[in-house]
């Protein structure tokens, strides 16, 4: 426990005395401010009132609206403005109940008051078919029970609260979707008890019980928190501390336990015939008084996760016909279990994964059950086993990691059962790594690793067992009495020879009454890669070579192949490289390579291979020329080249004059400069390849004027002489006539 949530707590037990004593003299709550703890709880927001403000009053009995009514409380019993019943002193004598409430759906709240009794037989407030009715900010002292309730619904009970009540705090009976928070109880035998009710909420209460006494009947025992017959509530961040039990749920379902604190505390959390309870977040810290930091007795469906089991005798106990429940992620240290499932054959089909046991006794305990997985488990540091399993059936032992020291841990993992399996778990540094018992039949003890041992495995009689593909290294001895078919280990003691090079040695390995005819002569492991292929990108036209490695090693088994599922486009090298086999095409080629190595063991990898064209085409051009106009056959011409060609267009002066299909990179592209008037010309041949890229080539054209040839200047200045002199002679002849 944090130095600061212990100086909380002892600042909460101190202030609630200072309360105890002020009021046995006479005077009122002591004015308080806030009060925060660690968690975020906030108890006694409101600062207390003063005596002075108190009005002593006789007890209050409201039979139904019109008595509500008809008292003149101030408000209008409305959720806006709510009747108040506020800054009253009540003090009761024996049955007496300080304010009895029934038969009203008005809103009313009860706040800032003080109510107290002389009688164990009383209660401070009495509902009885309410609605709507809150309870704020108000003390109760020395009566049977703080608040009961009975057939009631949309309650609010919050910042109250609670001394030395001989019952209980809270109890909700028949009472739905209503809310307790940040209540504080002191010294009461219960904190919240609720009873055949739905969908409430419980959360940051603070309850404390004076000291966990002997054990009484079952039904009696303290309890911080207890649900009997309770569907679809959440109890979350609750501090509990120095009951017999911190939470108590019993016939119940659709239950959840969120983030609460339970301390000293001989179960901080029982559950009995429960079901879909979901357990997740808690801490459970039984200062080496507990009993069980978790308890499940017939529980079904429920999920146990991220919970925080310290200093009990079990950190999670399964006792009877308690099954179909997950047990994940939690921790367990310093128990003597850290999670025992009792011997009942009931106890079947739960899952316990991933869990981290340390500092235990044993790590984990499974006795007398069937049908339960124990995988992926951390145990380690445990004082004498790590996993323990006794007479289970088909149960499996799986992928879980045991840590310990030659003088802390004497066991790795316990094993007896029938048809179960005991694979892949890596146990290191104990005492015996696998001690397999008597009665261990028809089981399955394969590709476990067992290091720094003193004996590496010790076997008594089993019947029927198979023990193979293991790893035994370095260990001084091995003590077997029989009963299992040995084959295919690996023993790091063995000093034979493998001569034809197929991995298991030729002579057997014999060793204290155990006989491998097949030992291997590298560890039984799955290739690895040095690097995990990754999605390769290519150029159109480039090769494909995509180079894999895998780890070798002296102990590593060597490549006996290997292959790529896409056979059509692909092959492998002995070089451990994907090359294609034939040209690709542009697109997507999603692979699968594995490796296999001598024994067998394969690894797969998936990656894809991405065809890209990001070249342009390349074009081929004339150069800039001219010709006189009139001038025929004169044409530009282009060689164009792309590995994927596809279209052309030619434009002449901005406008499109021919396109087609550039099918190929022989082809050439032509266009005709007949007819073209004189003057400045551009050709603009553009081309397109089947992946969208674009490449363009210009050529200019120059049309020069038609010129008239020498030859022909005599005959042109004679006709147009004569015709002059002729215009001559029609003047003159005119000018006579007139």
């Amino acid at each position: 426990m944090s130095r600061k949530r212990r100086a909380r707590k002892a600042a909460s037990i101190l202030l609630a005395t200072t309360v105890i004593v002020t009021l046995l003299l006479g005077a009122a709550p002591i004015n308080q401010g806030e009060a925060e703890s660690e968690n975020g709880l906030q108890i006694l927001r409101e600062r207390r009132v003063e005596n002075s403000d108190l009005t002593p009053n006789t007890k209050i009995v409201l039979m139904n609206n019109s008595d509500v009514v008809a008292s003149v409380w101030p408000g209008e019993g409305t959720s806006e403005d709510p009747y108040r019943i506020e800054y009253l002193l009540i003090e009761t004598t024996g049955s007496d109940v300080a304010i009895n409430v029934s038969n009203t759906d008005l809103h009313v709240v009860v706040q800032h008051c003080v109510l107290t009794s002389d009688s164990n037989q009383s209660s401070g407030i009495h509902l009885v078919n309410v609605t709507n009715f809150r309870i704020h900010n108000t003390t109760f002292q020395h009566s049977g029970s703080g608040i009961t309730t009975e057939s009631c619904e949309d309650l609010i009970i919050d910042e109250n609260e609670f001394l030395n009540h001989t019952y209980c705090c809270v109890s909700l009976r028949r009472t739905n979707s209503s809310d307790v928070r940040s209540n504080l109880c002191m010294n009461c035998r219960d904190g919240v008890r609720v009873q055949w009710s739905t969908s409430n909420l419980i959360e940051q209460n603070e309850c404390y019980h004076s000291a966990v006494g002997a054990p009484m009947a079952f039904a009696d025992f303290p309890t911080g928190i207890k649900l009997s017959w309770v569907n679809s509530t959440e109890v979350r961040n609750n501090e509990l501390h120095g009951f017999d039990h911190g939470i108590n749920v019993l016939y119940s379902s659709g239950i959840e336990i969120l983030q609460n604190n339970c301390s000293s505390s001989r179960r901080g959390l029982s559950a009995s015939q429960v079901e879909d309870c979901d357990v997740i977040g808690n801490s459970f810290d039984g200062n080496h008084t507990s009993y069980e930091g978790i308890y499940l007795d017939d529980a079904v469906s429920s999920t146990i996760s991220e919970n925080s089991c310290t200093r009990n005798d079990m950190g999670i106990a399964l006792n009877e016909d308690t099954n179909h429940n997950l047990i994940s992620l939690n921790t367990c240290s310093n128990n003597t279990d850290g999670i025992f499932v009792s011997g009942h054959i009931g106890n079947s089909d739960n899952e316990f994964v991933s869990n981290t046991c340390d500092h235990n006794e044993v790590g984990i305990t499974i006795d007398d059950t069937s049908r339960n997985l124990v995988q992926d488990n951390s145990l380690h540091h445990n004082n004498d086993t790590g996993i323990s399993t006794w007479n289970v059936i088909n149960t499996t032992i799986t992928g879980n990691h045991i840590l310990g020291g030659l003088e802390d841990t004497p066991v790795g993992i316990h094993f007896m059962g029938l048809r179960s399996n005991l694979t892949y778990n890596l146990v290191e540094i104990c005492h015996v790594g696998l001690f397999l018992d008597e009665v261990a039949t028809l089981c399955h003890i394969h590709m476990n690793i067992v290091r720094n041992t003193t004996y590496c495995i010790s076997g008594l009689f089993g019947d029927d067992s198979q023990m193979t593909w293991n790893t035994f290294q370095y260990y001084d001895n091995i003590f077997f009495e029989g009963g299992y078919v040995v084959d295919y280990n690996y023993w790091s003691k063995y000093d034979g020879v493998d001569g034809n090079g197929d991995g298991f040695g030729d002579s057997p390995y014999v060793s204290s009454g155990l006989t491998d005819p097949h030992p291997l002569v590298y560890l039984p492991t799955t290739p690895t890669w040095v690097e995990e292929p990754s999605d390769t990108y290519v150029e159109l036209g480039s090769a494909v070579n995509i180079s894999l490695a895998i780890e070798t090693g002296s102990l590593v088994p060597p490549k006996m192949r290997w292959n790529v599922n896409d056979t059509t486009h692909f092959q492998t090298t002995l070089q451990l490289s994907v090359v294609n086999r034939t040209a690709l095409q542009v697109g997507t080629y999603p692979l699968e390579v594995e490796v296999e190595n001598i024994y067998g063991f394969t690894i797969q990898a998936q990656f894809t291979v991405f065809i890209r064209d990001t070249t342009l085409p390349t074009i081929s051009g004339v150069a800039d020329f001219g010709f006189e106009e009139g001038t025929t056959g004169y044409r530009v011409n282009w060689t164009a080249y792309d590995l994927a060609p596809s279209a052309y267009v030619i434009r002449l002066d901005g406008a499109t004059v021919k396109s087609g299909v550039w099918n190929s990179s022989s082809e050439v592209i032509s266009v005709s400069c007949d007819g073209l008037e004189a003057g400045a010309h551009e050709y603009v041949l553009t081309c397109y390849d089947a992946s969208g890229n674009i490449a363009t080539d210009t050529v200019n054209v120059t049309v020069y004027p038609r010129r008239v040839p020498p030859s022909q200047l005599p005959l042109v200045a004679l006709l147009v002489g004569g015709a002059g002199i002729a215009a001559i002679v029609i003047v003159i002849i005119l000018k006579r006539k007139s």
